[in-house]
């Protein structure tokens, strides 16, 4: 009978190491993914950011030719100081919607990264838990001998 458990805990060994392969190339996934999934972001924002960027500049030159075409004048400038400090404003705006969105695309990218390295750590633990289970069946397989 010893020899059934013997077998038992072979099975059990070799199940352990199995799991353990299988959480290991899950924890390297996890990792490389968190790594792609913050690119792409990375990616997207900047693609936003270059979308944004033609859009406020039609948004300005749309405003100037309005002033233009309003036939105000203000001394030997085209544009009187409400406007200039209207469009400094607006420049102003658009700077801070860049900024921001560059910002907001650090921050997301970041969350996708840790977010991997959390799942890739949660692997690697369940990697550790399979091989003490496989040093605990070994350890059995070696008692059983012993004492059988």
């Amino acid at each position: 009978m010893p020899w059934v458990a013997v077998a038992s805990l072979a099975l059990g060994v070799v199940s352990s190491l199995f799991g353990a392969s299988a959480s290991r190339s899950a924890e390297k996934k996890a990792r490389r993914l968190g790594g792609l999934n913050a690119s792409y972001i990375i990616e997207e924002t900047q693609e936003q950011k270059r979308r944004l960027g033609f859009e406020q500049k039609q948004t300005t030159a749309t405003t100037k030719t309005n002033i233009a075409a309003s036939g105000f004048r203000s001394g030997s400038t085209s544009m009187g100081a409400s406007h200039q400090s209207y469009l400094s404003t607006m420049k102003a705006q658009q700077k801070s919607e860049q900024d921001w969105l560059s910002k907001s695309g650090r921050s997301r990218a970041l969350i996708a990264r840790e977010g991997g390295n959390i799942a890739a750590q949660q692997m690697k633990a369940q990697t550790f838990g399979h091989y003490a289970k496989a040093g605990e069946s070994l350890f059995g397989i070696y008692s059983e001998i012993k004492n059988g």
